[in-house]
């Protein structure tokens, strides 16, 4: 299948994504459109195209109380006919998966960052149904799109990186996930953080690279179905918090008396998210490393309630030191 590649500012064919309105009547969407929905005058429908091709729609609740946005024929946003959004400003991005389903992205792309969305016709997509441990991604003038399960976790390799290239890559799970991908060396990220795929069973992130500087790739987008979650279930008397890279989320359960925590390297910009669950009987306390400091310089502590639930952020400004805060404390769960 050929992937017609937008031009937002690389290379690609000149097939740009629509913005459409703000429109006041029922109006059918089409892949790759924007669509700013303007209700003020009377309710109407923002119909979706078939989803048995891949790619993404975006609908904003430009004006007016709400806008409802339905599936094509039978088939289904996340599992429902529907999706209705109810507060002006509200932005949603919808991707199709090529099979009759249309799934709501978390987060919703500005117009600034539709770079590569991509219209799927006939031909030119290269399926992999297995990467296995080592894949080769195709040059972006063969495949126009690489759609590729993993079975294990992959080492990618990329073509050559020369001016103008995107690769697109639409990266699933399988049926089992947890699988890990490592990019090739040399390859950049916005605000240096690596990006790490999804790693729940059956999830779907869509990746592209894109090379703006001579040998250099770039991932320029990042779309990801689900959050990477590092969860621990006993977390013990002492426990290491992996790097931001690889989880995005820390969701642990203290089950010792005092749990000594070691954060990766503290590096400016990165970011430690972490749910600290007490177990079912309490009292459990954490101790901090050694180069954190606190708001107002008082010690983060811990909520000590049998099964009490905090979440925690450790941010890095400062070149080795770890800023940490107690965003929320003693939820009920």
């Amino acid at each position: 299948m050929v992937v017609q590649k937008v031009n937002l500012g690389h290379g690609g064919l000149d097939i740009s994504p629509r913005v459409i309105g703000p429109v006041t009547v029922a109006t059918t969407a089409r892949l790759g459109d924007f669509v700013l929905a303007d209700t003020s005058g009377g309710a109407f429908v923002v119909s979706l195209p078939s989803a048995d091709i891949m790619g993404i729609v975006h609908v904003k609740l430009h004006g007016g109380t709400s806008v409802v946005i339905d599936a094509y024929g039978a088939e289904t946003i996340d599992g429902a006919a529907n999706l209705t959004l109810t507060t002006t400003g509200e932005i949603v991005s919808l991707l199709s998966d090529g099979a009759g389903f249309w799934r709501k992205l978390d987060g919703a792309f500005a117009l600034s960052s539709l770079q590569g969305v991509f219209v799927q016709t006939t031909e030119d997509v290269v399926t992999t149904a297995a990467a296995g441990a080592a894949y080769a991604v195709a040059e972006p003038s063969t495949a126009g799109l690489v759609d590729v399960t993993l079975t294990a976790d992959s080492t990618f390799t990329f073509p050559a990186a020369s001016k103008g290239k995107t690769l697109r890559m639409v990266i699933r799970q399988d049926a089992v996930g947890g699988w890990t991908v490592t990019w090739p060396a040399g390859t950049v990220y916005p605000n240096g953080t690596t990006a790490v795929i999804s790693k729940a069973a059956s999830a779907v992130d869509y990746i592209e690279a894109t090379c703006v500087v001579e040998d250099v790739w770039i991932i320029m987008q990042h779309v990801r179905t689900a959050l990477a979650v590092n969860t621990v279930a006993a977390a013990g008397a002492a426990l290491t918090i992996p790097e931001p890279s690889l989880y995005e989320l820390n969701d642990i359960t203290l089950s010792a008396a005092a749990c000594t925590l070691t954060f990766p390297a503290a590096s400016q910009g990165k970011t430690l998210r972490m749910v600290i669950r007490q177990d079912g009987a309490g009292n459990r306390a954490v101790t901090w490393p050694v180069n954190s400091i606190f708001p107002g310089g008082t010690d983060v502590v811990i909520t000590v309630t049998a099964s009490a639930v905090d979440y925690v952020e450790a941010f890095c400004v400062v070149e080795d030191v770890w800023m940490i805060t107690r965003v929320g404390a003693a939820y009920a769960v």
